[in-house]
């Protein structure tokens, strides 16, 4: 429950302030991290982050590919609920510069507003070039949808939507102008439609048929019953007759 954190390499730490961290504590409580001994680490790891002589946070370069290894939850320790850490924020933001190799990238405060749990819309308040990614601290759902809407509302483009990790998404979001928004929202399945509908006719046919044995024949199943009855035992005569019309008619093929 300290903060006894300092540099490694210093390959995304060469401009943040390290002893601005906030110490690993949760609630009064330790805030629980994995690790290992420096001298666990595979031949192309490198630290970053070392808390005590822990590697905290980890970066390496296997062939072509990039990884970035933490022990601790770093989004999660950056922001915890009105505490912002901008060290720690700085931190992430050149370890995904390196990751994606968008060096340079701005970074733009976003405003959101919620209209309801499933619906939400997200505001850059400058124009946003060469455009970038939203990472959003939700759950990723294949049915959440994003759209970018121009100012006036004359354009209106698909944007795509990765999982981002457990409990994270993330929007990729093009060049955007002062005053577009992001509509972030949830687009309902048919088969959900369809499922809603299934429960809300059952229910419906359930008051009826409750309704049905109290009042009878009067009732409105009673009278949709009995409609249907008729008509069934009407269609029946009808096509009795047309199949039996032929008795009793005289024809060649008697004799």
């Amino acid at each position: 429950m300290s903060s006894f954190f300092y540099n490694g390499d210093n390959k995304f730490t060469s401009d943040v302030d390290i002893t601005k961290f906030a110490p690993l504590i949760y609630q009064n409580s330790a805030w629980k991290v994995s690790t290992s001994a420096l001298t666990e680490l595979k031949p192309w790891a490198r630290s970053e982050v070392i808390y005590e002589d822990y590697p905290l946070v980890v970066y390496g370069q296997i062939g072509q590919g990039k990884v970035v290894w933490s022990g601790m939850n770093l989004f999660a320790h950056a922001k915890q609920k009105d505490k912002v850490n901008r060290d720690e924020i700085k931190l992430l933001t050149n370890i995904f510069s390196w990751l994606l190799q968008t060096d340079g990238k701005k970074i733009y405060e976003i405003s959101y507003t919620r209209r309801d749990p499933d619906n939400l819309d997200f505001v850059v308040n400058e124009k946003v070039d060469n455009g970038g990614y939203l990472l959003w601290k939700e759950g990723y759902h294949p049915d959440m949808k994003a759209q970018l809407i121009s100012k006036n509302k004359s354009e209106v483009k698909n944007l795509n939507i990765y999982r981002a990790g457990p409990g994270w998404a993330l929007i990729e979001v093009p060049d955007m102008e002062q005053g577009d928004l992001i509509h972030y929202s949830y687009n309902k399945p048919f088969i959900e439609t369809f499922a809603s509908l299934v429960s809300t006719s059952t229910y419906i046919f359930l008051i009826l048929a409750v309704l049905d044995w109290f009042m009878g024949k009067h009732s409105i199943i009673g009278r949709l019953s009995a409609f249907g009855i008729n008509k069934a035992r009407l269609m029946y005569l009808k096509m009795k007759g047309k199949t039996t019309s032929w008795i009793g008619k005289d024809s060649e093929d008697e004799y």
